[in-house]
């Protein structure tokens, strides 16, 4: 009878561990294959995200758009040895010097050390930077989602979103570019913040808020919008507060070299001229109803974007939702491309949740990553290769307009 009941024991105890053993097998091969389908997004991500940037620079020799002020904004500080000056020599319409200058400084000390031609700084450093915001998006998504692919494919979306980077890759986007680098590397730390209360990540949060107030004003505000949004979701109590207390002491205390010279200068009204808004904040409602907020000539990722706002609300997840429409409602010019952090990873849950997940077979083994799997379907892959397809196509026919408004050498000639 002992023996009976020892050997059942034993069968008892094998049975489990093999079952342990299947779990994890399983477990195992579906991070392997989660990894392969994050891998799928990702790369097609970068290949087109760095296609649709890099073809309008190659057409001209010359930076796009705009950007001549920042160049005699350089020159001005380069001239009095990096100190900041009172004004910029630019049209001599005496224009006080209070722009914020981080983007200044690396461009005068780039063109110092490498000697390369400024004018080619101007052209080619917005690009890098903008650049540098995808492998940053795609960390600050998968924070957010929980989910690795789901955070691949928001990236591709938002690569090829056009006003995640037409605006940025143009000569003045040698500020804008970098504002909007630090500003998502301040979201990034502050949710991380308000979730861990980790001392090193206030002290980041502190530092990449500062440094997006010191490379444009636009995205400070942004910066200060988004920590003030995680508090609200995440920091409302005694101890969030006083963080977010420290933060904003560090912001203040990291920039004022910069605004205590401006001030001493010109006083307080030059802030206040900048902070004026160009359209109603009142009507910051009206944009996501323009379907024009991603700068599409055809507005698929913003529909898309628009159906994931209202899946999350009826999933009552506001985080998402309630960021894209504060963006817009602070500030109605700068927040545009500041919504399409948010918009593109809303977009992906309208595509992932909405449309792929009925592409597969139901498996209850995965349910969150289930939509993933279509690429392994030939309807998958034919809906995955048409939709990317699409979005590329309509990448490109916004970048191929930007070479169109960069001076040619004759027209250079003739400024002479």
């Amino acid at each position: 009878m002992f023996l009976q009941r020892v050997f059942s024991g034993a069968l008892f105890f094998w049975d489990t561990m093999a079952a342990q053993v299947r779990i994890l097998e399983n477990s195992l091969s579906a991070s392997k294959q989660r990894s392969k389908e994050t891998a799928f997004f990702l790369v097609f991500a970068l290949i087109f995200g760095v296609t649709v940037r890099l073809f309008p620079l190659l057409k001209t020799d010359f930076p796009l758009v705009d950007g001549g002020m920042f160049y005699v904004m350089i020159r001005d500080l380069q001239a009095s040895h990096f100190a900041l000056p009172i004004f910029t020599t630019y049209n001599q319409a005496n224009i006080p010097f209070a722009y914020a200058p981080l983007a200044f400084y690396l461009s005068g000390i780039i063109h110092g050390s490498l000697r390369a031609p400024l004018i080619s700084i101007l052209k080619w450093q917005p690009f890098v930077t903008n650049l540098l915001i995808l492998p940053v998006f795609f960390l600050f998504a998968k924070q957010i989602v929980r989910s690795g692919n789901k955070a691949a494919l928001a990236t591709l979306i938002f690569a090829l979103t056009p006003n995640s980077y037409w605006w940025q890759i143009v000569g003045g986007g040698l500020t804008r570019a970098l504002g909007a680098l630090f500003f998502l590397l301040t979201a990034f730390c502050a949710d991380k913040m308000y979730r861990e209360r980790k001392s090193v990540w206030i002290i980041a949060t502190a530092l990449s808020g500062a440094l997006s107030a010191l490379s444009h004003p636009e995205w400070a505000l942004q910066a200060v919008t988004a920590i003030a949004l995680f508090w609200s979701f995440h920091g409302r109590d005694r101890q969030g507060i006083l963080i977010s207390v420290a933060v904003g002491l560090g912001m203040a205390l990291l920039t004022s070299p910069w605004w205590i010279s401006v001030i001493q200068e010109h006083g307080f009204v030059v802030f206040f001229q900048a902070s004026q808004a160009t359209e109603s904040r009142w009507l910051f409602w009206t944009t996501p109803l323009t379907m024009g907020f991603t700068g599409e000539r055809v507005p698929i990722i913003a529909v898309l974007a628009m159906c994931g706002l209202f899946i999350h609300i009826a999933k009552r997840d506001f985080l998402l939702p309630a960021w894209a429409l504060l963006s817009l409602a602070v500030d109605p010019r700068g927040g545009v491309p500041a919504s399409i952090f948010p918009f593109s990873i809303l977009a992906m849950t309208a595509l992932s949740d909405g449309i792929a997940s009925r592409l597969v077979e139901t498996n209850d083994d995965d349910p969150p990553n289930q939509w993933a799997g279509s690429i392994r379907s030939p309807i998958g892959l034919f809906f995955w290769g048409t939709f990317m397809l699409i979005l590329l196509y309509g990448a490109y026919t916004v970048s191929s307009t930007l070479p169109r408004h960069s001076l040619d050498a004759e027209e250079r000639d003739a400024t002479r």
